[in-house]
């Protein structure tokens, strides 16, 4: 999100100056601001530097980052939604912090290939397991255009 802002880039900085924030994620918080984004949506020292960058580049590109900015998910986890989101995906199938980002990104190629994931689709089963189950689904899949 875009915010019009006649302060200085400076001016604006210092309520983050003098707060727990790393040289690095001031730096980000510094690039948010030159661009007008709403910074307040990553500014938090709890944001490692990583999860900030994946927002940052949610923001940068236009995409609705209220999927994932949100301190349950870790920078990897992050990742994945932001990766599905670049690509057009409905990340709601897999945003949701009981998986882990390797689950996440098994259901994320699945849905790329156009498969359908549901049946793996559960924090439960474990991502080697959701390998294998998303291996069968893509040969099923294949067999059965090369049979239309």
């Amino acid at each position: 999100m875009k915010l019009a802002n006649n302060l200085s880039v400076d001016t604006r900085m210092k309520p983050y100056e003098n707060s727990y924030f790393s040289e690095d994620q001031l730096d980000c918080i510094r690039w948010g601001l030159k661009n007008n984004f709403d910074v307040s949506i990553y500014a938090r020292p709890e944001y490692n530097l990583w999860q900030m960058h994946q927002i940052c580049d949610g923001l940068e590109h236009g995409r609705d980052v209220s999927l994932y900015a949100n301190l349950r998910f870790n920078e990897d986890q992050m990742e994945m939604i932001n990766d599905g989101l670049r690509h057009g995906i409905d990340a709601s199938i897999y945003a949701d912090r009981r998986y882990d980002w390797r689950q996440m990104n098994v259901i994320l190629r699945g849905l790329l290939m156009g498969i359908d994931v549901s049946s793996y689709s559960d924090p439960t089963i474990s991502h080697n397991d959701m390998e294998n189950v998303l291996k069968h689904l893509k040969e099923e899949k294949e067999t059965n255009e090369i049979d239309k």
